[in-house]
């Protein structure tokens, strides 16, 4: 593994610090001790997995994916804006905010999450692999696969028949079950079937 580095925008010869900033393309900050970032706006990605990432601004867009999974972080920013995919893996995050915007998918296993937004919709896959969720949300929409592999509603790991009459998944669902079995449009894969698309985890 590489060593953890300085990030710095340099002019004439001293670090510069930023209110806000713009950057057009992808910014790499992965790996770095970077530990805050000001008010940021990205027109592409944004790596900063295995950082010492820890605070974010409000009010962030990012064009692409935003992988900040083994991170330090532990409250996503309100008003955040993801055009792509959203990784927090194995991290302090508890919940996500009631106005979170993301076009892609949602990876957060092995994170702290404990809830989502109840009436909470997502285009893409939402994957909550070994998590201790207090409480399944209400009208849950997932339009693309739902993954809970391992993971545990009230203490109690989920099955089949903890799923909620109102959760909406498009394409398949994934449990930790010794049987395959149909849920309305969705599918039981059982707990050493691969898992098609989503393989191939915080690709950018």
């Amino acid at each position: 593994m590489r060593r953890k580095s300085e990030c710095h925008a340099w002019r004439y010869g001293a670090p510069r610090k930023f209110n806000s900033l713009i950057v057009r393309g992808n910014l790499d900050i992965s790996e770095t001790v970077i530990t805050v970032l000001p008010k940021i706006s990205v027109g592409g990605s944004i790596d900063a997995r295995f950082s010492d990432l820890k605070y974010l601004p409000e009010g962030m867009y990012v064009n692409g994916n935003f992988l900040i999974s083994d991170t330090d972080i532990e409250v996503l920013p309100s008003n955040l804006m993801v055009d792509g995919s959203l990784a927090f893996n194995q991290t302090k995050i508890k919940k996500l905010p009631d106005n979170l915007l993301v076009s892609g998918n949602i990876y957060a296993s092995g994170s702290a999450l404990e809830s989502l937004p109840d009436n909470f919709s997502l285009y893409g896959n939402l994957v909550l692999d070994y998590l201790s969720l207090d409480k399944f949300p209400s009208r849950l929409s997932v339009h693309g696969n739902l993954r809970l592999y391992k993971t545990k509603v009230g203490g109690k790991l989920i099955t089949e028949e903890d799923l909620p009459s109102d959760l909406v998944v498009t394409r398949n669902v994934y449990l930790t079950d010794k049987k395959m079995r149909k849920y309305g449009l969705c599918k039981l894969l059982r707990e050493n079937e691969p898992f098609d698309d989503v393989a191939t985890v915080e690709t950018t």
